[in-house]
């Protein structure tokens, strides 16, 4: 039996009052000849454009290595020694999640390292979700 399934996904970035860019990047590629689609939410450290490079660094990363089959550990070791250290709190650091789906292969939805972000549903809606430790500016 040939099932089908169809995947919907959206995406809303809030950045911080006076800020035109935010850390909050997403990124998401169907690869066809594969039948698998790979979706990244990423949050770089800070706020505004410092942040935002943050998360396209990590995004894009963690989709290159997550479509080459690398291990959800390696993908977080690589993309941390690859970040750059932030001058004032002398640390390097982004949130990812990866969503894998396979069809083939018949992978399961994984995810990594992020506090929130994404819901999976089975004809329900997605809980309305806010992190507490952000503030609307």
């Amino acid at each position: 039996m040939n099932r089908r399934f169809y995947l919907d996904v959206s995406c809303r970035q809030n950045p911080c009052h006076g800020e035109r860019v935010c850390g909050d990047v997403y990124l998401a590629h169907n690869f066809v000849a594969e039948d698998r689609n790979i979706i990244v939410l990423s949050d770089g450290l800070g706020h505004g454009v410092k942040a935002n490079m943050l998360g396209i660094l990590t995004t894009t990363m963690a989709l290159n290595f997550t479509h080459e089959h690398k291990e959800t550990n390696r993908i977080a070791e690589t993309i941390l020694r690859t970040l750059p250290v932030d001058s004032e709190k002398q640390i390097s650091f982004a949130t990812f999640s990866i969503v894998d789906i396979e069809r083939i292969r018949k992978s399961p939805v994984s995810c990594a390292q992020r506090n929130g972000g994404f819901f999976p549903r089975m004809d329900m809606p997605a809980p309305r979700h806010r992190p507490k430790n952000r503030q609307r500016a």
